[in-house]
């Protein structure tokens, strides 16, 4: 019992540690109002049979963040998909690092899924908010904020995430699988010889045109980013010739009709994390 006991406080104590410096980034990050949350694979791009699947949770901006722990009561869905189509929930104990372990029983891709559940914010500066909306695209935002006749200042949003990322295991083109996520990018085609990805946003499982994807690159310690906007049919492309570490992230602002506290807006933040060989 002494030593379950131990293992418990332990787990608290890294779950606090992780919150307190989730809390530093957003008080202290230059742009707070718009911090990505995802899913970032551990070790080589390419793993073999038999090796461990392992993902860290970050929160943070511009690719750069703090390790999250595993916090059940935080989670909706964790769930990892084989290769072969199968699909199993992901758990373990409260303060886990890195959150996600698993081992790569097949050669191909795997598949990791994370969905949260909901937190709330308030706005209190009028100038975040536009900046926020500003900085992910989300074009009529404003114009619709003020149709409704809410308040510049003091007003609440929920938001979640849902987040994936892929593990490739033996040599080949990743090969990504839809995981029936409120909001989510799908890697529909990898074409490794042109170096060259194609991603489809969806949103409650349809295609979502003109929205804003942002890809984050990071090679050699640097970051980079681009950002496009998806067509007709939800689709987007980037090159990914020069390897290394990438997170598309992509995000919606939807009106709250019915609220589960006294939120106005509702905000899902969708990512898609991989890595690929230098």
């Amino acid at each position: 019992m002494a030593q379950k006991h131990a293992t418990i406080q332990a787990g608290l104590a890294t779950a606090l540690a992780g919150m307190a410096a989730l809390a530093l980034i957003l008080t202290t990050a230059p742009r707070a109002e718009a911090h990505e949350y995802w899913v970032e694979p551990q070790g080589a791009p390419v793993l073999a049979v038999g090796a461990a699947l392992k993902a860290e949770f970050k929160v943070g901006v511009d690719f750069k963040g703090s390790r999250n722990p595993l916090i059940p009561n935080n989670i909706r869905s964790l769930v990892i998909a084989s290769p072969d189509g199968s699909r199993a929930p992901l758990g373990g104990d409260l303060g886990q690092r890195p959150a996600v372990q698993a081992t790569a029983e097949q050669a191909g891709t795997y598949v990791v899924g994370l969905v949260t559940t909901r937190s709330k914010l308030v706005w209190r500066e009028a100038e975040r908010f536009a900046s926020f909306i500003d900085y992910e695209g989300l074009d009529g935002i404003a114009e619709q904020h003020a149709a409704r006749g809410l308040p510049d200042i003091g007003f609440a949003e929920t938001y979640a995430r849902s987040a994936k990322a892929l593990f490739q295991v033996e040599a080949g083109a990743l090969k990504d699988q839809a995981m029936g996520m409120p909001l989510e990018l799908v890697m529909t085609q990898h074409d490794a010889q042109a170096g060259r990805v194609r991603l489809q946003v969806l949103e409650a499982g349809q295609p979502l045109a003109d929205n804003q994807v942002r890809l984050f690159h990071r090679l050699a310690g640097q970051v980079s980013d681009v950002v496009v906007r998806s067509d007709g049919q939800g689709f987007v492309s980037f090159d990914v010739s020069a390897g290394g570490q990438f997170m598309a992230n992509t995000v919606t602002l939807r009106p709250v009709t019915e609220p589960k506290w006294d939120e106005v807006w509702h905000s899902w933040w969708g990512s898609l994390s991989f890595s690929l060989p230098e």
